[in-house]
């Protein structure tokens, strides 16, 4: 079984963890972290792949630089409880808060 394959599967990270043959989810989420350098959590946001809160980042990125929705209604369409969840993902893995990325991104400065 591959790793990344396992994780855009709707599963959680202790039914692939023993599925992968680990004794614990640490276990497998310390072992994708040093190949990857990221955790499986980590690793579905970058994807923009939708965890069990809905997370779609890469959605939420694509709709801020092709539409002029606001960011809260942006925040529901890409599957975020909230605006603020969405405005902390953006922190966590982009920096900026998504009204300051879309107009970096919009100018060519990130």
């Amino acid at each position: 079984m591959n790793a990344k394959a396992e994780l855009r599967k709707a599963r959680t990270i202790a039914e692939i963890a023993k599925d992968l043959g680990y004794a614990t989810p640490t276990g497998f989420s310390q072992a994708f972290k040093k190949k990857f350098g990221l955790t499986p959590k980590q690793w579905r946001v970058q994807e923009g792949l939708a965890g069990k809160a809905g997370h779609n980042l890469q959605k939420a990125k694509d709709l801020l630089l092709s539409t002029d929705l606001k960011v809260g209604e942006i925040s529901i369409a890409s599957g975020f409880v909230s605006r603020m969840a969405m405005k902390s993902a953006f922190l966590r893995h982009t920096g900026l808060p998504p009204s300051k990325w879309r107009a970096a991104m919009r100018e060519g400065r990130a």
